[in-house]
This record gives structure tokens, sequence and C-alpha cells, in this order.
């Protein structure tokens, strides 16, 4: 896209992104990110940050945390220049989740995230399922496995 309002545009193409990564067509999602920080970059500075926002959602949800963490930060760097204080608590808020640890269930209705702090358990019943596949038959059993990881730089 580049024709008309490029600021738009810009826009445009994360909104796009958005709705394609919603959708579930991550390969789409990719290519309009790609767009939208490619145009801004080059025609409209003012808007990188808003164009390293959103696919760094994208790239967390992937699993992708370093780069998330990388667009993050620059879109950090970006926003405190701005001065603008709801941008800036945005994008610190999305820097803290990358950064804190969840154990996360996978059940039929999605993925569900349990904030757990040194000294929390989480107990189930592996006879439900969280893990999100059929019921257990005779003799079947479900092994937890839990890792527990600590972001280079966090404080420990």
């Amino acid at each position: 896209m580049s024709v008309g309002n490029t600021r738009a545009v810009v826009a445009t193409e994360v909104n796009l992104g958005d709705a394609h990564r919603y959708a579930g067509e991550l390969e789409k999602a990719e290519s309009y990110y790609r767009e939208a920080l490619d145009d801004a970059r080059s025609g409209h500075p003012e808007l990188v940050d808003f164009a390293l926002q959103h696919p760094a959602k994208h790239l967390m949800e992937l699993g992708d945390l370093s780069s998330a963490r990388a667009h993050l930060q620059e879109a950090s760097r970006l926003r405190i220049a701005k001065g603008d204080m709801e941008l800036i608590e945005s994008t610190q808020a999305a820097l803290d989740r990358v950064d804190r640890s969840a154990t996360v269930l996978i059940g039929p209705d999605g993925y569900t995230e349990c904030e757990l702090v040194s000294g929390d358990c989480l107990v189930f019943d592996g006879a439900f399922t969280p893990h999100g596949r059929t019921p257990l038959g005779a003799g079947e059993s479900v092994l937890l496995v839990s890792f527990g990881f600590r972001a280079l730089g966090a404080p420990s």
C-alpha cells in the first residue's frame, strides 16, 4: 500500500496485521506488520513506535520473546522521547508481560495463564485433562512437567 494519505496507510497496515493475527492468519499478519514498520521508518518516523508495539504483541504470542522485547524496548525509547505517559505506560506493561513468567494450561477453550510467584503451587486433577486432549483411558496417566526460567538481566 503506498497511495493517498501515507500516515493512514501505516495505521491501516497495523490494523490489517491485527485482524489477520486475530483470525489466525499469521503469515499475512507478519507481512502487514512488516509493511507498516517499513513505511513508518521510511516516511513517518513519528509512527515507528506504533508500528513496533503491535507486532511485538504478535511476537509474544508466537513465543519469540527476544524479538518482542527488542521491538518493545525500541518503542519505549521512542515513546519516552515523545513524552506521552499513556503510551509509555502501555509499552511498559507489555515489557512487563514479556519479562514475567506464567504457567499456561492448554485446554479445549484455549490458553489459561496462572501467574505463580515463588512458593505458589498449581494443583490439578489429571483426569480432567487440562492439557486439552481427550479424557484419560484406563491405565493412562498425566505427567506435569514444570520449568522455571528467569529472563537475563531480570532481578533475582
